[in-house]
C-alpha cells in the first residue's frame, strides 16, 4: 500500500459484527479470522499521514486537465446510478460475477476530484487531483486488496460495482456521494461530506464460492446492499 493504512478488526461470530449489524456466522474462511475494514481504515489513515508521504502526493497529483480528458458524458450509467467505463474487458474464459458473501482480490486506487492518469503534471490547479487510498505502493508494487464483497466491508458503491465485474476486469468508476460516504466529513474534513469519488479497480481474482448456511442466506435477504 502506499501508506500504511489497514486497521483490523476481529470477526466474532457474526460476520459484518464490527457494522454494529446482527449477523449470521463469518463466510470468511478459518484463515481470515482478522480483516481490514476500508471505511474506517481510509479515516485512520487521512488522520496520520506523515509529512514526508503528504508531500509526496501532493507533488505528484499537483494536476491540470488536458483537452482530451474524459468526461462524465464518456460513461456508462449503471446501478445506483453509479458512471463507470470499462478500461479493460475480463480475461478470457473469465464470466462469471461475484457473488455477495464471495471472497475477491482487487487492485484499485481512489481519489477526489477525477482520475489519476486524465490529467497532466506540472501546473498548479485549485481542484488538482487527491490520491486517497491504493493498494500500490511508493515502489509500484501492488499489494492487492482482497475482501468479502456485499457485506459492507468497503462503501457501499465499491460493493456494487464489483458485484457486477468479471474476474480480470478493469473500470473507472464515479460514484455519487450517497454510494460513498455521504454527508459524513472524513479525515477531519480532508474528504468533504457529500464529496463525489473516483475509483479505478481491476477484479484481479475470484475465491472460491461460498457454502452458506440458511442463516447466513436469511441475513444476507434481510441486508441488501
Amino acid at each position: 500500500m502506499i501508506l500504511p493504512i489497514l486497521i483490523y478488526v476481529v470477526l466474532s461470530s457474526s460476520f459484518v459484527s464490527s457494522l454494529n449489524l446482527s449477523s449470521p456466522p463469518s463466510l470468511l474462511p478459518p484463515s481470515q479470522t482478522l480483516i481490514p475494514n476500508r471505511r474506517d481504515a481510509i479515516q485512520t489513515t487521512i488522520k496520520g499521514l506523515t509529512a514526508t508521504t503528504a508531500a509526496f502526493i501532493t507533488s505528484t497529483t499537483t494536476l491540470t486537465e488536458p483537452a482530451n480528458a474524459l468526461k462524465e458524458s464518456d460513461y456508462t450509467i449503471g446501478p445506483r446510478g453509479i458512471k463507470y467505463l470499462i478500461t479493460q474487458t475480463g480475461s478470457p474464459g473469465k464470466s462469471t460475477k461475484p457473488i455477495r458473501g464471495q471472497t475477491i482480490k482487487t487492485s484499485y486506487t481512489l481519489t477526489l476530484n477525477g482520475f489519476e492518469d486524465d490529467f497532466v503534471l506540472g501546473q498548479f490547479t485549485p481542484n488538482r487531483v487527491k490520491i486517497i487510498d491504493t493498494s500500490k505502493t511508493l515502489l509500484g508494487v501492488d499489494e492487492y486488496f482482497e475482501f468479502v464483497v456485499g457485506i459492507g466491508r468497503v462503501i457501499k458503491g465499491w460493493d456494487v460495482s464489483m458485484l457486477d465485474m468479471v474476474q480480470g476486469e478493469r473500470r473507472k468508476i464515479i460514484l455519487p456521494p450517497e454510494l460513498g460516504y455521504g454527508d459524513e466529513n472524513v479525515g477531519d474534513g480532508k474528504i468533504p461530506k457529500g464529496s463525489t469519488l473516483y475509483l479505478e479497480v481491476e477484479l484481479v481474482e475470484l475465491g472460491k464460492m461460498p457454502e452458506m448456511n440458511d442463516v447466513q442466506v436469511k441475513w444476507l435477504e434481510e441486508h441488501p446492499l
